[in-house]
């Protein structure tokens, strides 16, 4: 096991995610999305919504994907049926794992996958490895096995929820500590992976006899001191789990191995730098509009790159782009230059928007764009509006942000808003503005005065090209 260890004098953080778990909870929770091609996305778009909330949220230092290798783990040669009840995976779902690889791989995110171990263990052996040297580690994963792994360095991440799972929501959950996670599911047992627990035992049960009892040893040893805790049924079959061998080879199938050799290749994996060319092209590939645009707008809040001057190479008359060399047509290369003056603002609180309010009720025409939590207009949450009528110069409304930021209060700021946005007369542009004015209807509000749609235009003059995306 080679270990490229930090070096590190503040707490840093580690987040680590069960991809395989995340595919299927995508896959059944995001509705049904589909590329321009076709091809399902709905949990290739979970995956690249999160990238962005580790990103501009979570801000990890490391951050590591985990597959489930293909074929057999030590844990078939327990027990010939482990994991059998489970439901072969859906054409669609398969379908969109190429291309979740594609994303990652564009992302320079680090995926790990080890034959013979799930990806359970390679977490829990990151995690451990994480919290000896101090970070903040963080299991992104529903996955209730991760429990067992929890301590003062170790929470469990729910991403749906953005909530953490620590050592007191496990006893407030199971009525257990994580260090009875194991016992705990070894009594209760699992029936989609085919652990089969102890007849009768449930979860209340197992909870009173390991408070009772502290350990599973503890109490196979004081079994004639169950009388009053569990009936006398329930006290048969806990003797009769123990001595056919079932309670340890349920406790071997639940415990996840914490030092599976996997390379700890830490200075890989800190703060990779994405490839945005590549994910531009992706996410333009999938249809993904939202995503594109972020992209875009972080290249363009980028530095700009410093340029060489190239010389006009001889006899290239009458070339449109002679004296150019190909690498300036590479993404970004439009970007505004050192020269350019933008005055982009951030409109946060009650007193900035009273102000903008005033300037924005003195046009006659502006662009405007929403920024919102999804592609589907009449269900997702609007995240923010952009505003401009100025070259320039433009601005921003935050309605949600990360936790702890300031933002505008929603119904208040559309209340505003509303007036303005329902005036005929007042001349509204954007790109593809059908998308936000499907959001704004289900919003409450009838955008009217409709001038010019970019996209339109665009499809209108270019007629045989696949995209219409700004850029």
């Amino acid at each position: 096991m080679s270990d490229t260890t930090p070096t590190t004098k503040t707490r840093q953080k580690l987040v680590l995610v069960d991809a395989h778990a995340l595919v299927y909870q995508f896959f059944h929770a995001v509705g049904q999305m589909n590329a321009p091609d076709g091809r399902p996305t709905n949990a290739l778009f979970g995956f690249a919504r999160d990238l962005f909330y580790f990103r501009d949220q979570l801000k990890p230092d490391y951050l590591v994907y985990v597959f489930d290798p293909p074929g057999p783990v030590f844990r078939d040669q327990l027990v010939g049926d482990y994991k059998a009840q489970r439901k072969p995976p859906d054409d669609d779902l398969i379908a969109q794992i190429p291309l979740i690889h594609q994303l990652l791989e564009a992302a320079n995110v680090p995926v790990l996958t080890l034959p013979g171990y799930e990806a359970d263990d390679v977490i829990a052996t990151l995690a451990k490895a994480g919290a000896v040297l101090g970070f903040d580690v963080m299991i992104c994963s529903s996955d209730k096995d991760f429990r067992q792994l929890v301590d003062d360095r170790v929470r469990i991440l729910n991403l749906r929820k953005q909530m953490f799972l620590d050592r007191q929501a496990i006893i407030d959950d199971w009525g257990v500590t994580p260090e009875q996670a194991i016992v705990y599911q070894t009594l209760v047992g699992d029936s989609v992976d085919n652990v089969k627990g102890v007849k009768g035992v449930g979860e209340k049960t197992a909870a009173k006899l390991l408070q009772k009892f502290g350990t599973i040893d503890n109490m196979l040893q004081k079994l004639d001191q169950l009388n009053g805790v569990v009936s006398p049924k329930i006290q048969a079959a806990i003797k009769e789990a123990a001595d056919s061998k079932a309670l340890e080879l349920g406790r071997k199938l639940v415990t996840l191995h914490t030092t599976a050799p996997v390379p700890l290749e830490w200075e890989k994996w800190h703060q990779p730098e994405w490839n945005s060319p590549r994910l531009l092209e992706l996410f333009e590939e999938w249809g993904f509009r939202s995503f594109a645009g972020r992209v875009k707008g972080a290249a363009l809040a980028a530095p700009a790159p410093v340029r060489q001057p190239v010389a006009k190479k001889p006899g290239a008359g009458g070339d449109l782009f002679a004296g150019m060399e190909p690498e300036e047509f590479e993404f970004g290369a439009n970007a505004p230059g050192d020269d350019w003056q933008g005055n982009y603002r951030l409109i946060e609180t009650p007193e900035k928007f009273t102000s903008f309010l005033k300037e924005l009720k003195r046009q006659r025409r502006f662009a405007i764009d929403l920024e919102t939590t999804g592609l589907e207009p009449l269900t997702c949450e609007l995240v923010g509006l952009a505003f401009c009528w100025k070259e320039g110069e433009g601005h921003y409304l935050a309605i949600r942000g990360p936790a702890g930021e300031p933002h505008l209060d929603e119904s208040a700021t559309l209340a505003e808003l509303k007036p303005l946005l329902e005036d005929p007369t007042i001349f509204k542009i954007n790109q593809n503005i059908k998308f936000d004015r499907n959001v704004f209807k289900a919003l409450g509000i009838e955008l009217k005065g409709v001038a010019g749609d970019s996209m339109v235009a665009d499809y209108l003059l270019h007629s045989g090209e696949r995209s219409h995306d700004l850029g």
